[in-house]
């Protein structure tokens, strides 16, 4: 439904173009530079306007080039609109475009990037994203970044809650790479999705499996904060301070762990005060008059109850990007 409005959107732009005479001495590559350099002069909109007149243009011409340089006039024209006009949504409008006029562009992988990048990073529609990700893993396997992006496409259902696809497709990554810059995170995003389902004898498995492992410093002190919080949500907050405490010198965040720290030592003090034995009565009551009031039978303090679950926050990893 996006995708159709974003069409329309563009064909009313180019309609509204006056066209820009076409002299015969000038041909279409100069005037493509032409655009390049009001571009580098800073003269964005300018650009842009000479980019779509000239896509227009090109749209009506019988060159048998016409559909290569209409692409990327409108290429050009929507890298504008994301980079300096802050129109996300009509950059997208034109790159999609550019490629369905030119699926096999020298620009095409460029252009897929930057459309899952806007979804992902501006306009934070991370099932849209997902979907841009998948689209640049498949039609560019051989990239050196196709890694990195199946590990976006995990991260994105990650943060829209889909955390069974989020664990699919980090195994997925994890087979074709159990090693190298992107196992650890993936890891980490795997103990983290078992975490906010509240299934914290899986989370605690799998922090433990990536520490097992030889893994960056952050990131393993990452890890030992997170296993910390199931430990505390599983009422083990010896271990919990433990963890904190491993954590807390490596961590991007110290004052979050020493926050978190400080409220399960709160915790641990309460307990121990609940722990401490009341004093009873040891001696027995001696026979009394008739007329004497009974002795008050001394009661047993109440049992203590059990340990209440402290509010953790999220899991700080969660923005793993």
């Amino acid at each position: 439904m996006r995708s159709s409005g974003l069409e329309i959107l563009l064909g009313i732009s180019l309609s509204g173009l006056v066209l820009l005479p076409a002299c015969i001495s000038e041909d279409v590559e100069s005037r493509f530079s032409k655009g390049l350099e009001l571009l580098y002069e800073n003269r964005h909109k300018d650009a842009e306007s000479h980019f779509l007149a000239l896509a227009r243009e090109m749209a009506h011409s019988d060159r048998p080039d016409a559909p290569e340089w209409q692409a990327k006039a409108l290429f050009q024209s929507g890298l504008i609109d994301h980079l300096y006009q802050d129109q996300p949504y009509r950059a997208v409008g034109r790159l999609r475009e550019a490629l369905k006029i030119h699926p096999r562009a020298p620009f095409a992988f460029e252009a897929r990037r930057e459309i899952a990048s806007i979804y992902y990073n501006r306009l934070m529609d991370y099932r849209t994203a997902a979907l841009e990700f998948e689209k640049l893993v498949h039609e560019f396997p051989e990239r050196e970044e196709a890694i990195g992006f199946r590990y976006r496409v995990a991260q994105s259902y990650f943060l829209v809650n889909d955390f069974d696809q989020a664990r699919a497709e980090a195994r997925m990554l994890l087979k074709k790479r159990p090693t190298g810059r992107f196992a650890a995170e993936v890891r980490l995003l795997v103990a983290n999705s078992y975490y906010l389902q509240n299934r914290l004898e899986e989370a605690v498995a799998a922090h433990k499996q990536l520490l097992d492992t030889d893994t960056d410093v952050p990131i393993r002190a990452r890890s030992q904060f997170e296993l910390g919080m199931c430990y505390q949500d599983l009422g083990e907050k010896n271990k919990a301070e433990s963890s904190f405490l491993a954590a807390i010198k490596d961590h991007p965040r110290p004052d979050l762990v020493q926050m978190q720290l400080k409220e399960l030592q709160k915790l641990i003090g309460q307990d121990s005060k609940k722990s401490k034995p009341l004093p009873f009565a040891t001696a027995t009551p001696t026979a009394t008059p008739a007329t004497a009031q009974p002795a008050p039978k001394t009661t047993q303090s109440p049992q203590k109850s059990p340990d209440e679950k402290t509010v953790s926050g999220q899991v700080d990893s969660k923005s793993a990007q």
